[in-house]
């Protein structure tokens, strides 16, 4: 259930404070607990653990622990020791209670409390996956390291952060209160400044919620109370799969009209003029959008200046931007899925961008202040929604990028000839990455490009180069058998050190300047990303033919020179048994043949 105390003041800076847990979408017990305590400045965040009963047993016996613990220790202890073992006196009992009961037999609890001694320092300790954040002017930082097998596996340089990702171990805990009998505690030190929120979370929030949406709710919010009920919602709208707890502090917030004036009067004034809003969508044809391509115009316009209309009211009469986010997120993220071209997604903002400042234009004429807070509020969400189109083009390059970077490249030849090999023994896979229609046409603009930048007749062996990377790079990914192009461009015979320095400066002026022109176009990052991944594939892969059909070039050349060294060793064999010969018996050079035989 929520809480949220109300203000203290101290030294003119306001502290406000509102907690919040919640089952979640798919459990059907809440495990997590949480404490908050305005007055004393103590808040806690639990996230239990242990079967049926158990991790919400451990959760409450550890919040009852440490509450007493504080309670009686506030006068001798410093703050920050304090903490520290009302952590750990939490653990012992969890632990002895675990012991005591047959069915409680291995409960366990994650912890993250922040006491705050004065009004601009918090102390933090946690154990375990719960976390601490904290939001300054607009950037959220995360403050504490998860206690998990796989974080101090990364810690220790075993893994990597984008193999812990997916790791089957993710969530195994390291550390937690219950466990053993003493826990280790982390405590850190933060000094605050005005304006500042820190949010404590279990892992039902961070685990559904992406960072980049986290710190649009968080600092979007009005108050603490809204902003941990919006970030309660979040999680739920990204799955909801284990209990949600939220604790969020705010220092000195910053007194404005503005949340207000758009909750009270801007959010009505929007809806109003819903009708204005479609119709400047529906001239400026948003209901003709790709993005919307299998639907009547109607449909099409409801689903796409609809849907952002209603989003839009919700979210100002909350002073919130979850809403927004989660239009954006869903529609651009089922567009990329499906398509991935980034120019109908920046149509489609330029259209609502208009149609919103219209409205906003429209208020002014009868209320210019409401006007110009509208204004502000519209431009905000405009900017969250776009935020998303980042978050999600980013997405997508990683994507690509994890792709062709599974794909590794080898440098061991084959026993065989070169010319007896099938196909280039480099980046082998069976199903290559498609090349949709705007990465074919950044590919083939870049190849232009490069081309024309590297001049004319006299280039002749350099635009054959390019030619042979775009075709490999445009209708196989990068991934063609390269042996035929390198042959035509190289031939079979052996070639001197004068011919293979030029054949090699070739190789390496065509590459640069080819994919120099791709990254210079104006195209999406995803079609960039991946026109230049598949260009990088297709230049390595030609390197790869070329040193292939030189040592198979070489090979007659190096077989004769194998068969005059195993002669040159029978040879120098026979001259060392000839001088032990002479040495050995002192005889005329004339007669070592005779004595030989």
């Amino acid at each position: 259930m929520p809480t949220s105390p109300r203000v203290m003041t101290d030294r003119a800076l306001e502290v406000d404070a509102s907690g919040k847990t919640d089952v979640g979408l798919l459990r059907s017990e809440n495990q997590d607990c949480i404490f908050v305590d305005q007055a004393q400045g103590f808040y806690v965040v639990l996230d239990g653990m242990g079967g049926h009963q158990g991790g919400a047993t451990a959760s409450r016996v550890a919040r009852d622990v440490m509450v007493e613990t504080i309670a009686q220790g506030r006068e001798t202890w410093p703050p920050g020791k304090l903490l520290v073992e009302a952590c750990k006196a939490a653990g012992s009992a969890v632990h002895l209670q675990a012991r005591a009961d047959r069915e409680l037999h291995g409960m366990g609890t994650t912890v993250v409390a922040l006491a705050m001694p004065r009004v601009n320092q918090a102390l933090i300790a946690h154990v375990g996956d719960s976390r601490a954040y904290l939001l300054r002017k607009g950037r959220l930082r995360r403050l504490t390291a998860d206690h998990t097998i796989v974080a101090e596996l990364v810690s220790a340089g075993k893994l990597t952060p984008e193999q812990a990702i997916d790791h089957p171990h993710a969530s195994v805990l390291s550390r937690n209160l219950g466990g053993l009998q003493t826990t280790e505690v982390d405590l850190l030190e933060v000094e605050l400044e005005e304006a500042d929120r820190l949010l404590l979370c279990s892992d039902g929030l961070n685990g559904y919620a992406t960072r980049n949406a986290i710190e649009q709710v968080l600092s979007g919010a009005a108050t603490p109370e809204e902003a941990t009920t919006d970030l309660i919602e979040l999680a739920k709208r990204g799955g909801g799969g284990d209990n949600i707890s939220a604790v969020v502090v705010e220092i000195g917030r910053a007194s404005s009209e503005l949340p207000e004036t758009i909750e009270e009067t801007g959010a009505g004034a929007w809806w109003s003029r819903r009708p204005l809003f479609m119709e400047v969508c529906r001239s400026m044809g948003l209901g003709t959008s790709p993005l919307a391509s299998s639907l009547t115009e109607a449909d099409a316009l409801d689903l796409l200046g609809g849907s952002f209309c209603e989003a839009m009211y919700l979210d100002l009469e909350g002073t919130t931007g979850i809403h927004i986010w989660t239009y954006a997120d869903s529609l651009v993220k089922a567009w990329f899925e499906r398509d991935g071209r980034y120019g109908p997604v920046k149509e489609l903002f330029d259209v609502l961008r208009a149609a919103a400042l219209s409205v906003a234009k429209d208020v002014s004429r009868s209320d210019e202040d409401l006007g110009v807070c509208l204004e502000i509020a519209l431009l905000r969400a405009l900017i969250v929604g776009e935020m998303v189109v980042g978050g999600q083009i980013s997405e997508c390059i990683k994507v690509a990028n994890e792709t062709f970077a599974s794909r590794r490249v080898t440098t061991d030849l084959p026993d065989a000839t070169f010319a007896n090999v099938a196909t280039v023994p480099f980046s082998p896979t069976e199903s290559p990455m498609p090349v949709g229609p705007e990465v074919n046409k950044c590919l083939a603009d870049g190849a232009g490009a490069a081309k024309e930048q590297l001049g004319g007749d006299e280039y002749l062996m350099l635009h054959a180069i390019i030619d042979a990377a775009h075709s490999s790079a445009s209708e196989f990914c990068g991934e063609a058998d390269m042996s035929a192009a390198a042959i035509d461009l190289y031939g079979t015979r052996l070639l001197t050190e004068q011919e293979i320095n030029p054949l090699l400066d070739g190789l390496e002026t065509a590459r640069v300047a080819h994919l120099a022109a791709v990254d210079a176009l104006q195209v999406s990052p995803v079609a960039r990303a991946t026109a230049l991944c598949a260009l990088a594939l297709a230049h390595q892969s030609l390197f790869h033919a070329f040193a292939l059909v030189a040592v198979d070039a070489g090979k007659p050349t190096t077989d004769r020179l194998r068969e005059m060294n195993a002669s040159t060793s029978l040879m120098r064999a026979r001259l060392e048994r000839n001088e032990q010969h002479l040495a050995h018996f002192e005889v005329d050079i004339d007669t070592v043949e005779d004595l030989q035989s």
